[in-house]
């Protein structure tokens, strides 16, 4: 917000008369302390106004104009006002705020983010479309100073939610998708090692397991765009072009291979002319599907694991690794990774056994919905546990390493093995 308030400032300027501005802001400031972006931007206009010596303050215009009305703003959002001499009660009684409900941390994000202020702060009855402040104040942005008073703080405060806050599992699932997704391919590529009849599975369940991937995409971008209401425009078209575009190809490559397995639909050969003459022709075979299907579903699987090295705000504090991690950390997940292969293969193992059980007691029944519907809730109530205990592998092998790990250094504190048997 620097550049909406001040031109940018020089390091030779009086500090002392920053720092008692500063301070005498944060006085009167109270609850909104919890602001600090909404501090810094109040310093900054105060700064830039008494910088050029233009006009003069009225007493407790400040407080009067732009603190209370923001206070009774903030106050708003989750609370009622009491009644005389008592303190406000909590608009939802027992239960949490909504997810659209704003707290600091959104209106923090709304002072930092430039673009999103510029839109956002607008004047007191200026119409169907409000004039914003920045508009007003572009060549004068000493001003600014002198129009908080005239800034309609309902709107501009209201309705800023950066990212929605639900009491349900999507925000994890949206934000750990990739953790999920290592989870779901580990799980799936066990099944099909342990399956023996046939020998690694069909090819329909081979390819099966290049569309977790997309899956997990699907749930990421759909989860973030629902949680992120400040998301700009153009970032959810891009995000939605990307996730039609390319990483749904798999879900595509992927009927036409389940279309060709099971002879429903065949891929007609094309004529390659040229010139108006015909060149060849091309045959897609069913080898060919399955190569393609490979290809999409490995570049979309390795894409979806890849690093975001910019976040879609395009906020320049985004946080970035300081330091690589120690030889000691690569060896301490190496271990609990290894753990939980090894609990995953056996659990996997036993399951793949009571679904072949299960199969077989199946199979020489007469097809029907009924039917179908009892051999689909025994194959959900056997892969259901198995898929949970996979899930939670890594954090029971991950604690497990972290006990033996706490246990030797506890040992060694103690002074070794024969110390530690005399003191225990």
């Amino acid at each position: 917000w620097q550049p909406l308030t001040s031109e940018v400032w020089q390091d030779n300027e009086n500090p002392l008369s920053d720092i008692c501005m500063y301070l005498l802001l944060w006085g009167e400031l109270g609850n909104l302390r919890f602001c600090p972006e909404f501090a810094c931007y109040l310093f900054a206009a105060a700064r830039s106004k008494f910088r050029q010596n233009r006009g003069e303050v009225r007493r407790g215009m400040f407080v009067r104009s732009v603190l209370v009305p923001v206070h009774d703003v903030v106050l708003s959002e989750t609370f009622e006002p009491g009644e005389a001499g008592n303190p406000p009660k909590f608009k939802h009684g027992k239960a949490p705020a909504p997810a659209n409900a704003c707290n600091y941390d959104d209106w923090n994000e709304l002072f930092w983010d430039p673009r999103r202020l510029r839109r956002a702060m607008v004047i007191k009855e200026t119409g169907l479309w409000p004039k914003k402040l920045h508009d007003l104040c572009h060549e004068r942005p000493w001003d600014i100073w002198d129009m908080l008073g005239k800034v309609d703080w309902k709107r501009t405060l209201q309705n800023k939610k950066s990212h929605r806050e639900p009491h349900t599992m999507l925000p994890m699932l949206a934000g750990c998708y990739r953790i999920f997704l290592l989870h779901t391919f580990c799980f799936g590529a066990l099944l099909l090692v342990w399956m023996d009849e046939p020998k690694f599975g069909t090819w329909p369940q081979r390819c099966a397991l290049g569309i977790v991937a997309p899956c997990w995409l699907w749930v990421y971008n759909v989860g973030f765009q629902a949680l992120t209401p400040a998301l700009a425009f153009r970032n959810r078209l891009s995000m939605s072009l990307k996730l039609l575009c390319f990483d749904s190809l798999p879900f595509v490559s992927y009927a036409l291979v389940l279309s060709t397995y099971y002879k429903v639909y065949t891929v007609p050969s094309v004529d390659v002319v040229i010139f108006g003459q015909k060149w060849c022709t091309l045959t897609v075979s069913f080898e060919f599907l399955l190569r393609l299907h490979f290809f999409l579903s490995t570049l979309v699987l390795l894409l979806a694991f890849a690093p975001r090295v910019q976040n879609l705000y395009r906020w320049k504090f985004f946080p970035s690794l300081s330091k690589w991690s120690s030889p000691a950390t690569k060896v301490f997940w190496l271990f609990a990774i290894a753990l939980k292969i090894c609990i995953d293969a056996f659990g996997v193992k036993y399951l793949d056994q009571a679904l072949g059980t299960t199969q077989a007691l199946h199979a020489g029944s007469e097809t029907s919905w009924t039917h179908l519907s009892l051999f689909a809730a025994h194959i959900f109530l056997l892969a259901a546990p198995a898929a949970l205990i996979c899930f939670a592998s890594l954090p029971l092998a991950s604690n497990v390493v972290l006990s033996f790990v706490g246990a030797a250094r506890g040992i060694r504190v103690l002074g070794g093995w024969r110390l530690f048997w005399y003191r225990r």
